[in-house]
């Protein structure tokens, strides 16, 4: 059986109680939030290229509830932290006022902005983009994002992103179903489907066992592009920027890995 047909089986089971939304949004996001709260990869690759890279303030892009942005300002950095979502950054708020001591707590700004079309009107020795979330982008919204780095940058600054490489081992596989538990201890059911001839993956998260009976119960969606990330290599070339480093991280699902590129503007 497809999980197409196992998504399908799973929402109707539920009947009236279903609630449907994005994964992004005010209800997604909780369910988003409690699933990657405890989940560091990436992250220990990205605070080393943290170390070596020019000194001075972190533009992180779609900075969710800052998984990465909170560690960053507890390093030393200033961090401004760009997200679409007013619920993720008002997590990130709260974490900000609990997590972290005084002065690192101020070294932390949220921005409401989308990371396609933003315009801060000043400058950061690094932009990082993690989570791979440039599958969130259409190709011509990586055309804006590249342009809003290149505007963004300070001269010798870097460019850090993530992006999702094919795993040779698994390109045949289609359909993804785990079973994970968030960092609250509740259990989410994650479906992870490609239709073939679409251009994206639809990854739905439902929540196993609500709290309460009879509540309702978030079907959150997804649906990142489908893409081989090192094609942005021609993209951001063609944008003014070369290409410095690599580095593997692992799997993203059974079908992709991550690499973080490190990239920084040419003349």
């Amino acid at each position: 059986m497809s999980t197409t047909v196992h998504v399908g089986a799973a929402v109707a089971a539920l009947g009236e109680n279903v609630q449907h939304c994005d994964l992004y949004d005010e209800i997604g996001s909780a369910m988003y939030h409690d699933i990657t709260l405890g989940d560091d990869s990436e992250l220990r690759e990205i605070l080393a290229l943290l170390r070596s890279a020019p000194p001075g303030p972190v533009l992180e892009l779609a900075a969710g509830a800052g998984r990465m942005s909170l560690p960053i300002a507890a390093s030393g950095r200033p961090v401004v932290a760009l997200d679409m979502s007013p619920s993720l950054l008002h997590l990130l708020s709260e974490r900000a006022d609990t997590t972290l001591v005084r002065p690192a707590r101020d070294r932390v700004e949220p921005v409401a902005g989308d990371m396609a079309d933003f315009h801060l009107g000043r400058r950061f020795a690094v932009i990082a983009l993690g989570s791979t979330s440039i599958t969130l982008l259409s190709a011509e919204q990586r055309q804006g994002l590249y342009r809003c780095v290149r505007e963004h940058l300070e001269p010798g600054g870097i460019f850090l992103v993530t992006v999702p490489v094919p795993s040779h081992e698994a390109a045949e596989v289609t359909d993804i179903h785990r079973i994970v538990t968030g960092w609250s201890g509740r259990e989410y059911d994650m479906y992870d489907a490609i239709v073939p001839g679409e251009d994206h993956r639809t990854v739905t998260v439902i929540l196993r066992s609500p709290p309460d009976e009879g509540q309702r119960v978030p079907v959150a969606v997804s649906r990142p592009r489908l893409f081989d990330g090192r094609v942005i290599g021609t993209e951001l070339a063609e944008h003014g920027f070369s290409h410095r480093t690599d580095a593997a991280i692992g799997d993203c699902t059974e079908r992709l890995d991550v690499l973080v590129q490190t990239w920084e503007m040419t003349a």
